[in-house]
């Protein structure tokens, strides 16, 4: 199942940092709330621990999550200044 419309055309993007990450998710949706069931379903099954981590950290059963919550998670979760390589 999709949320995306056949109209609708999919950019894969790499922000490079978290202002580039949130106003990403801001220009999706210019209101600063992200609709829960739509998101989760933009991550769909390609992503199934990605989901279960947010819905973890952001919590079950909720209706909305704010952009920069979202940006502040997703970012923690792949900032790779933190992550020791060596």
């Amino acid at each position: 199942m999709s949320c995306i419309n056949s109209d609708d055309v999919v950019t894969i993007v790499s922000p490079e940092t978290h202002e580039e990450l949130l106003a990403i998710l801001e220009f999706r949706w210019p209101e600063h709330r992200i609709p829960a069931a739509e998101f989760l379903d933009m991550l769909g099954d390609a992503t199934p621990l990605m989901r279960r981590v947010l819905i973890f950290h952001a919590g079950s059963g909720r209706t909305w999550y704010n952009t920069r919550e979202v940006a502040d998670l997703l970012w923690g979760l792949t900032d790779e200044d933190e992550c020791d390589t060596s």
